[in-house]
């Protein structure tokens, strides 16, 4: 399996195969609250927030797959403020 594959506005994510976790809600930090477990942490380098900031600011292209778990966030809406 690749690092995460977005299937709808769900994703499969790195630390888990799909036949044991399955698709997870679309979250910036891919946080499954039933679990209480969020699967894309900050340390990973692939939460919502460090994809977008490296992809936008940095010029870091992320691979298709990241690139579409960043769309689906976005596509998912929400508040995306920034820090002060």
């Amino acid at each position: 399996m690749q690092a995460c594959a977005c299937v709808g506005l769900s994703v499969y994510t790195k630390s888990c195969t799909p036949s044991e976790l399955g698709p997870i809600a679309v979250e910036p930090y891919g946080s499954v609250t039933t679990q209480g477990k969020a699967y894309r942490q900050p340390k990973q380098k692939l939460d919502f927030y460090t994809l977008l900031d490296n992809w936008l600011l940095k010029d870091q292209v992320p691979p298709v797959e990241q690139q579409h778990f960043v769309m689906a966030v976005l596509i998912r809406g929400g508040v995306f403020g920034d820090a002060s």
